[in-house]
């Protein structure tokens, strides 16, 4: 009984371990390294039904401006409406 305990517990931990590994800190939203394993699995999908394959880029035009302007509190806002809606 011990041992699976542990084992629940062990899993979890890794489980939290690897989402905090795939995700900003900042805003939550997805960093590079999830976005490239999301990319290689739908890229295999797409040559598999031989699909097309599309990404959206997404630039904030004088962000730099934001954060000199009005603070970078107010820059890490911004990048939170930006990531989530909210």
């Amino acid at each position: 009984m011990l041992v699976a305990i542990c084992l629940i517990a062990l899993r979890n931990a890794y489980e939290h371990e690897k989402a905090l590994a795939r995700s900003d800190f900042l805003t939550g939203a997805a960093n590079s390294r999830a976005f490239f394993e999301v990319a290689d699995m739908e890229l295999v999908r797409a040559r598999r039904y031989a699909r097309p394959f599309s990404v959206a880029y997404i630039d904030v035009d004088n962000f730099k401006t934001v954060n000199d302007t009005l603070g970078h509190l107010a820059g890490d806002d911004l990048l939170r409406v930006i990531s989530f809606g909210t």
